[in-house]
């Protein structure tokens, strides 16, 4: 018999313990190029309460704030730039930071 339940006169079970429903906690945000966990981001509250949270609490302002770590970050905005300057081509671009590095480049003309 496990722990939670008990039997009473071998008819039916009673609950001791409630079990939880729908109140889990947000996990912590994780980078999307070395899945390593985010700082400045919200985590360890219920879903809800996060949800109900403004944008600018919810993670930095920063160019890929909330989606890449600052190592990853710094290595995406530096192959922009060699792209741009045209040391590099988009074909030496590894696939994974290919998409990034768009969006880099993108920011950089909106920037002019």
């Amino acid at each position: 018999m496990s722990r939670r339940n008990k039997r009473v006169k071998r008819i039916r079970t009673i609950r001791k313990h409630k079990p939880k429903t729908g109140k889990s906690k947000a996990s912590k945000k994780r980078c999307a190029l070395s899945k390593s966990v985010l700082h400045g981001t919200t985590h360890g509250k219920r879903i809800a309460r996060v949800r109900k949270l403004s944008k600018t609490q919810k993670r930095p302002t920063g160019i890929f704030g909330g989606i890449l770590n600052s190592k990853e970050r710094k290595h995406v905005i530096e192959e922009a730039i060699k792209v741009k300057l045209g040391i590099k081509t988009m074909d030496g671009v590894s696939l994974k930071e290919r998409n990034f590095v768009e969006q880099a480049l993108q920011q950089l003309e909106k920037k002019k």
